[in-house]
């Protein structure tokens, strides 16, 4: 097989390595043409400082059908999926695959000539088609999704490994359904005059996903208790827990808000289940929510104690839309009819669009998950 690599010439920027720039935009470019229009986060994007760094470390190997950027593990590594359980276990020695392009049987052939044999772990595009023929010809398993923070999803393919984790049940492969849960019409009548009694409260949701600022908040259970924090100081950056370590300790509490909002407290109760934060969110006319996960939540889940996030829908428009993606990385959009509680799935990619000309207002709960929380999501698996 043939490697073009060669050897790298002293020139450029310190952060070429001695690269000439118009060989690592060549490959830059190879592995954005493989990568496509998918949505990827500012750190998944290959650039020319990327590849140089594979380059100069002796870790691209090049083909005319395939490229791969590829590392050896020095050590036992315990790789955990989406759900933050342990996946799988690779032993020293394995062949990690970091990144590849081109068709499916280069692709293999290429990984193939590197492993020699040795154990294999890839964590690939959930949705790619050649990827997902070249698993298959190198005879991987999928073992595992993983979810990244800027909201793409991989799967975990691999040989030689110690599978570590059992499937995943019925109820983690829900996106978003309506729940099984009654809902007192007369609550959802008294609630549909609680934007007048908000309506100088919302709080602007502090998130880069917040298109033109059109997604809001105030809270009715929270963390300190005030209507104006929004947040969950778990969820938050390193930087701001670093300025804010005091709030880390805050507990959940009502805020003064719950009983202002008439049949608040009751339509909360008759969830039947423990809840952290409730929230009252306004999605502006023509507002949008770019694609993103929730995924540094780890409280998030369908575990007994985890948090699930639930949504009861107050004011709507049949024109408003919602999409989810699997762990397939497949889209599923839909509309949020009103009188249902509606089951999110937050540590999956999702986004939210308001083209009509109203407001479209939800209370968003995030619940305890008991036994009978977890069932009736389980339940919603078509």
């Amino acid at each position: 097989m043939e490697e073009t690599i060669g050897e790298p010439t002293a020139v450029g920027k310190s952060w070429q390595r001695g690269i000439p720039l118009e060989r690592l935009r060549a490959v830059s470019r190879r592995f954005q043409a493989h990568d496509g229009p998918r949505c990827l986060g500012a750190f998944s994007k290959i650039k020319e400082n990327i590849v140089a760094g594979w380059i100069a470390e002796e870790r691209l190997l090049e083909t005319p059908d395939a490229a791969v950027a590829f590392r050896w593990l020095r050590s036992r590594q315990t790789v955990s999926d989406f759900r933050g359980e342990p996946a799988l276990e690779m032993p020293p020695g394995a062949l990690s695959i970091e990144r590849v392009a081109g068709t499916a049987l280069g692709i293999s052939s290429a990984i193939e000539s590197l492993a020699q044999g040795a154990p294999v772990i890839w964590r690939s595009w959930a949705d790619h088609p050649e990827e997902i023929e070249a698993s298959a010809l190198l005879g991987l398993e999928r073992s595992g999704t993983l979810i990244r923070a800027s909201s793409e999803v991989l799967a975990l393919r691999s040989r030689g490994a110690s599978t570590v984790s059992l499937p995943l049940p019925r109820r983690d492969f829900v996106g978003i359904a309506p729940l099984a849960i009654p809902v007192d019409e007369g609550h959802l009548a008294l609630a549909a005059g609680w934007p007048s009694i908000v309506e100088s409260l919302w709080i602007d949701h502090y998130s880069s996903y917040n298109k033109r600022q059109s997604w809001h908040a105030v809270a009715l259970r929270s963390f300190g208790g005030d209507p104006a924090f929004i947040e969950k100081p778990a969820e938050m950056s390193r930087r701001y827990q670093q300025e804010h370590p005091e709030r880390l300790s805050w507990e959940i509490a009502d805020t003064p808000l719950l009983d202002s909002l008439p049949g608040a407290r009751a339509l909360l109760g008759s969830l039947g289940c423990g809840i952290e934060r409730a929230r009252l969110m306004r999605l502006t006319t023509g507002g949008e929510l770019s694609r993103h996960a929730d995924i540094t939540d780890r409280s998030a889940g369908t575990r007994l104690g985890a948090i699930a996030r639930l949504h009861l829908p107050l004011i709507t428009h049949e024109s408003v839309r919602f999409t989810t993606w699997s762990i397939d990385d497949q889209p599923t959009t839909l509309h949020m009819a009103p009188g249902s509680w509606w089951y999110l799935d937050v540590r999956k990619p999702h986004m939210a669009e308001n083209p009509s000309g109203f407001d479209r207002i939800h209370l968003v709960v995030d619940c305890i998950v008991d036994q009978a929380l977890a069932e009736r999501i389980e339940q919603a698996h078509p």
